[in-house]
């Protein structure tokens, strides 16, 4: 210090003050841009992967309602078949109880003629 006058090294001293101070800074505003660069490209994945789900859950609703379709129409296939047999089996029946009817009143009608016949 006895070769320098005071001014000189107050004026260092502030040179290296400020150097120190703008690379501190420098150095906080990189790590900010890399946190927030994080950040961004985070909520990028995420929009990403919520477009995607978006999308599957869109072809998961048109897979089922396709399924409904087939399954609806299969339940009509087999209520028709079912109604088929139902019906063959209700005119089997029917035709049944005529058939016992008829029987029933010929036997009737025989056993009358042949009480009167005596």
């Amino acid at each position: 210090m006895p070769d320098r006058p005071l001014t000189d090294f107050l004026a260092d001293r502030d040179a290296n003050d400020f150097l120190a101070a703008f690379a501190v800074g420098a150095a906080l505003g990189i790590g900010a841009i890399l946190l927030l660069r994080g950040d961004q490209s985070r909520s990028a994945r995420l929009k990403k992967r919520g477009r995607k789900l978006g999308k599957r859950a869109g072809q998961a609703g048109q897979r089922a309602g396709a399924a409904v379709r087939d399954m609806s129409g299969a339940g009509r296939e087999l209520l028709g078949a079912f109604h088929e047999e139902a019906a063959a089996i209700v005119d089997a029946a029917r035709e049944e109880i005529a058939r016992s009817a008829r029987d029933g009143v010929r036997g009737a009608r025989r056993a009358v003629r042949e009480g009167l016949g005596r």
